[in-house]
């Protein structure tokens, strides 16, 4: 058994047998970790010495776990993949397609999901969807959804998709009752995603009002998907669930 005797950095300096005492090795290393000299028996044998890191004997690279660092010339050899996670990847450019279009930073084709969220209304409304002189007017009754989405890097490299499960009950006076099954997933733009309205339709001319009922056990989820392979996938899932009854006026108030 060794013990490991440090210098005021944290480094290993020695190596100390457990049974006798005796010093196995000694390390003494330059300000930038680059070994000066080992000696002893157990110098070469022993890979954890500057900063308790990991040495590689052949390469002399120290690893810190993530990524390797070259002391005989000071630098990483590779980027913080950690901090790289929280910004745009300055190695994924043009899409790996150099002879189609070129990047000068390699920023173009990158994007990392930051966050997303989904926000429900807590009632429903009323919006016009087909106003035509030569047929009635058509309405959408449902609560509204709005959708953001934050990225990082250009919004048409990265995959915003909304996944749909549940049911819609509707009936608005006059029409018949109606109920929709939902079961899909959709593609949204990632830079201006488009709001919902699940609900119902109503069609009317001139001015009136009508009584409704609606009905909501509907689960969606907003997901985005980047393309920094170190880059985070953030999701956002919601229940929306409960019967809403009114009264309704065309136009709308």
């Amino acid at each position: 058994m060794q013990y490991a005797a440090y210098d005021g950095n944290g480094n290993v300096a020695a190596l100390v047998k457990a049974t006798d005492g005796s010093v196995t090795a000694r390390y003494d290393y330059g300000p930038f970790a680059e070994p000066i000299r080992a000696s002893g028996p157990m110098a070469k044998a022993n890979p954890i010495r500057f900063s308790t890191k990991y040495t590689d004997y052949q390469s002399g690279l120290v690893y810190y776990g993530y990524r390797y660092y070259a002391p005989l010339t000071g630098r990483w050899i590779s980027r913080d993949p950690i901090a790289e996670s929280r910004d745009r990847a300055l190695y994924v450019g043009c899409k790996n397609a150099h002879l189609a279009c070129f990047d000068v930073l390699g920023l173009k084709s990158c994007c990392t999901c930051i966050d997303v969220d989904i926000l429900v209304a807590p009632t429903p409304t009323l919006i016009p969807v087909r106003q035509s002189p030569h047929e009635p007017a058509l309405y959408s009754l449902g609560l509204p959804i709005t959708y953001t989405i934050r990225v990082a890097g250009d919004p048409a490299s990265c995959t915003c998709m909304i996944r749909e499960k549940g049911t819609t009950f509707s009936w608005i006076q006059p029409l018949s009752s109606d109920t929709v099954e939902h079961s899909e997933m959709r593609t949204v733009p990632c830079d201006k995603p488009p709001g919902d309205h699940p609900g119902g339709l109503l069609s009317m001319s001139g001015h009136g009002t009508f009584d409704y009922v609606l009905e909501y056990d509907l689960r969606q989820t907003l997901i985005c998907i980047g393309t920094n392979p170190y880059g985070r996938t953030p999701s956002k899932s919601v229940h929306i669930q409960g019967r809403f009854i009114g009264k309704g006026s065309i136009p709308p108030g």
